[in-house]
């Protein structure tokens, strides 16, 4: 009898578990919820993006002066919410080097956003799956001009998001790549790109 019952007990345990009585996997909190400052986005024409503070005035969408497109959408933190990673193609006159500006906003539940990363870059596309923290790491490479041999020379990384500074960056968790095509990265290995 006892047997039977521990039989009985282990089945009902099973069953619950197949109900979802179990651990479910913890969600993400709500990105606006951090420091941080919010924005809205607005989609335009030919994927251009206006991305305006929240306190700015209304107006603030009708200017394109930073020239911000989507480059990609994805679910970073896996809240079920869209991403935006957007490409802004001013800002960097003057440079010599194959980069853009990227900047990573994570939506919040209220169809705002959190900026979480900005900087510079070749390339930038999430992952295929979460670190251990449930969030998409970016896989980016810089092509940065290489004076000594006249050719550029791309090098990969890979930018984190970071949850005691609720930000991605820097690459390779290494604060010297912070500085884009600087010496300390132009000194890093890398593949000539003709």
């Amino acid at each position: 009898m006892r047997l039977l019952f521990s039989i009985l007990l282990v089945v009902i345990g099973q069953g619950c578990t197949s109900l979802g009585f179990a651990d479910e996997p913890t969600q993400q909190s709500d990105p606006c919820q951090q420091k941080g400052e919010q924005f809205t986005i607005r989609h335009h024409e030919n994927r251009a993006l206006t991305i305006c503070p929240v306190d700015a005035p209304a107006s603030c969408h009708e200017d394109f002066y930073l020239q911000a497109y989507e480059h990609r959408e994805a679910d970073l933190n896996q809240d079920g919410l869209s991403d935006k990673i957007s490409i802004l193609y001013s800002g960097l006159v003057g440079i010599n080097d194959d980069v853009h500006y990227y900047a990573v906003y994570l939506a919040c539940r209220d169809g705002r956003y959190r900026q979480v990363m900005f900087d510079a870059f070749t390339t930038v596309d999430p992952a295929s799956s979460p670190d251990i923290n449930g969030y998409l790491p970016l896989r980016v490479t810089r092509s940065c001009y290489d004076a000594s041999s006249g050719q550029y020379v791309t090098r990969q990384y890979s930018v984190k998001y970071n949850l005691e500074t609720a930000l991605y960056g820097p690459p390779n968790d290494n604060e010297a790549l912070r500085d884009f095509c600087g010496g300390y990265e132009q000194a890093q290995p890398g593949q000539i790109v003709n």
